[in-house]
């Protein structure tokens, strides 16, 4: 089994006014910072199917008008209803399959099933949004 920890700190900044015809909107700018933790494990070794396990869970959380960010008046400028602590959580499970072994486990074929899961839940800020939907199958060719 493989065990990964992160910590981390973002600072991003953003600013957006709305023109239409020659008049314009007061600039509407905002400031985020929050800190993240993530956890990560990947199986280590191929199970009694030959795949590999992996999942991923990270989690963001931004503390309102501290570590230089926006409080309440300036993060609703960009959404009305959003508010300065937010946080966020992503979780993802994914899992490496071949779709055919030899005698000795090894993917003789070459074609994997790669298939993933992934949500989130969150208190959220506008900037936080996460992309709808996807999906694929992949080909891995060995060389």
């Amino acid at each position: 089994m493989n065990f990964t920890l992160s910590l981390g700190y973002s600072y991003s900044y953003t600013e957006n006014t709305i023109v239409v015809g020659e008049s314009s909107d007061i600039p509407r700018d905002a400031t985020l910072a929050p800190i993240s933790l993530g956890l990560s494990y990947a199986s280590a070794r191929l199970d009694q199917l030959g795949g590999r396990n992996f999942l991923t869970s990270h989690t963001s959380v931004n503390f309102g008008d501290a570590l230089g960010a926006s409080g309440d008046d300036e993060i609703q400028l960009q959404r009305g209803t959003a508010e300065a602590d937010y946080w966020v959580e992503r979780l993802q499970l994914a899992r490496i399959q071949p779709l055919s072994l030899d005698s000795q486990g090894v993917d003789s074929d070459q074609w994997l099933i790669f298939t993933k899961l992934d949500g989130q839940v969150s208190k959220w800020a506008p900037h936080s949004r996460r992309a709808e939907g996807g999906g694929r199958v992949e080909y891995s060719p060995r060389i």
